[in-house]
């Protein structure tokens, strides 16, 4: 029997660097995958580093903690570039005037959501309206809507169900939209399906431009080490579509509940 490791990497010494990207310095009011995500994957290089640890990039609720979040598989809008959705024709320049006010050493997430949703659906308007123009991004798009439905559908629709009842958990939802099985196409109107779709297309840029990072991460040599949450949040796409998975009462409510602390 071979004395190596299970793992070549087992018996190589390596270094790191635990850094969330919303630390990335910029003028976004948060840092995002934009260039500085590259100039932070070529200093790690330069510096010896093989790794790269990340805490959850999924999309944050309340408190904006990465580790309750609306899904175990979508990432947080709030990371996607406004810059690159200049350069795609999606925004103009002075759509990011609003963020040149933010604090520059600190993440003040109350005035990210005031400003950073608005631009983005502005992006998804725009996206919309020029869909002749932007054919080669549409292809795209659609072709991540495809390959990524299992999941990508429901937290979709959670998220644009979750806008229509101002915030309220889905436990507190009319049905039948308390359950993501016993909802028919009858029930949804253009309002919730346009906010659905433009939901699914910040999807797919925040995995555009992962992506984009992960490929030079690859390209380096610098390992990501991801981080997910230990348990899946209650109010999240997750565990409203999914009940069967989960220990509910037949009022939908948890009969245990566990956690870790931060």
């Amino acid at each position: 029997m071979s004395n190596k490791p299970l793992f070549n990497w087992l018996d190589q010494r390596g270094a790191g660097v635990l850094l969330h990207p919303t630390c990335f310095p910029g003028h976004q009011g948060v840092g995002t995958l934009d260039y500085t995500a590259f100039q932070f994957l070529d200093f790690l290089k330069k510096a010896g580093m093989t790794y790269w640890q990340v805490c959850p990039l999924g999309p944050t609720g309340f408190g904006d903690s990465p580790y309750q979040t609306f899904s175990a598989f979508a990432g947080n809008p709030y990371l996607i570039d406004l810059n690159s959705l200049i350069q795609a024709g999606l925004l103009e320049n002075h759509d990011l005037d609003p963020f040149r006010f933010m604090p520059g050493s600190r993440v003040d997430f109350g005035l990210l959501y005031q400003h950073k949703w608005p631009a983005l659906h502005k992006s998804f308007l725009n996206f919309t309206i020029g869909r002749k123009q932007h054919k080669a991004l549409e292809t795209k798009f659609e072709t991540f809507k495809v390959a990524q439905g299992s999941w990508l559908d429901p937290f979709a629709l959670f998220m644009a169900l979750k806008q229509k009842f101002e915030g309220r958990c889905w436990q507190d939802w009319p049905e039948p939209f308390s359950t993501f099985h016993s909802i028919q196409e009858q029930h949804l109107d253009q309002e919730i399906l346009q906010l659905a779709e433009s939901q699914k297309f910040f999807q797919f840029l925040f995995f555009e431009q992962w992506t984009a990072v992960k490929e030079h991460a690859n390209e380096l040599g610098i390992q990501i080490i991801g981080d997910i949450p230990i348990y899946v949040a209650f109010d999240s796409a997750d565990a409203w579509a999914n009940p069967e998975l989960f220990q509910f009462d037949e009022n939908s409510t948890p009969l245990a509940v566990a956690g870790c602390p931060p």
